[in-house]
């Protein structure tokens, strides 16, 4: 659910404690119909309540909301069998679990999504285990599932809904669904924002282009900001960053880049570059995130 809806929703139950901490319900007619408009469909709640309510609470907030809208409520400490600080309890707990929904929404905001990735990418830097290494004399390379899953788990941590390796949209051959690295999504069931990452040891033009259209074909809605996410072992980053970015301007492949630049990053080991293209009439962005990892 969008922001505002949520605040709104949050705005009227709000209304709904004031009105029952009046002993004259002043307003309660007007606050039962705003209730019954955003959260209801006839006789039920609105699918997109019933995803994030437990059944308990969504239960008792359908019965209750039916069964005092017939009556009205203006008098006493208990209404057509329901106590009011009972009735009250149950809309403060929906006001919690809307506030929870509030800061996911803010958390995936373009913006604020954007320092969570790239916070979450430097920590992973950071990190020795999930760089290459020689071991004993053995070359180890670290496989980008693993450095997938490390981001996984930190968006998991911030309270993003965060799903991998999901059947969705369609497979490069067209025949199947596809398989989604990183999906991260406003609720359970509904998708947001597409992660793609790869390993790199060079601009691998085949690879570099079998990942980058896989977060169109997969996204059959077709979000708007999507992520690639590059993990780079070379000797010369800055090289590596100019032949990525020329790669792009002179991409012919079926999603071509309208424009691609880079954006200014506050780590010098990891570059970001900001590409528009279009699908179906509509400007797609795709943050292009180039994550040095030096061997060891």
């Amino acid at each position: 659910m969008e922001k505002d809806y949520l605040l709104k929703t949050k705005s009227v139950l709000l209304d709904l404690n004031k009105c029952l901490d009046d002993p004259q319900r002043i307003g309660f007619y007007n606050v039962n119909s705003n209730i019954f408009s955003l959260m209801f469909n006839g006789y039920t709640l609105k699918p997109e309540f019933s995803m994030i309510l437990p059944n308990q609470i969504s239960g008792y907030f359908t019965n209750m909301m039916w069964n005092i809208s017939r009556t009205g409520a203006y008098f006493g400490d208990v209404i057509n069998y329901y106590k009011v600080k009972d009735i009250i309890e149950c809309s403060k707990n929906i006001i919690e679990i809307l506030d929870a929904e509030i800061l996911k929404e803010k958390q995936i905001d373009e913006n604020d999504f954007y320092t969570n990735i790239l916070t979450a990418c430097s920590l992973m830097q950071a990190n020795y285990a999930y760089h290459d290494r020689n071991e004993n004399g053995n070359n180890v390379k670290i496989k980008e599932d693993y450095r997938n899953y490390y981001l996984r788990d930190l968006f998991d941590y911030k309270g993003l809904y965060v799903r991998g390796q999901e059947h969705q949209g369609t497979s490069q051959n067209g025949k199947a669904s596809g398989e989604v690295d990183l999906l991260v999504c406003r609720t359970e069931h509904q998708s947001k924002i597409y992660i793609e990452g790869m390993n790199l040891y060079s601009v691998e033009s085949s690879k570099i282009e079998e990942h980058y259209e896989k977060l169109f074909l997969y996204d059959a809605s077709v979000n708007k900001n999507n992520y690639l996410l590059s993990y780079v072992n070379v000797v010369n980053f800055e090289s590596f960053a100019v032949n990525y970015k020329t790669f792009f301007e002179k991409y012919l492949g079926k999603t071509r880049c309208s424009s691609i630049e880079e954006v200014a990053s506050d780590y010098a080991n990891i570059k970001v570059l900001l590409s528009e293209s279009n699908c179906n009439g509509e400007n797609i962005n795709t943050y292009h995130i180039l994550v040095l990892f030096e061997q060891y």
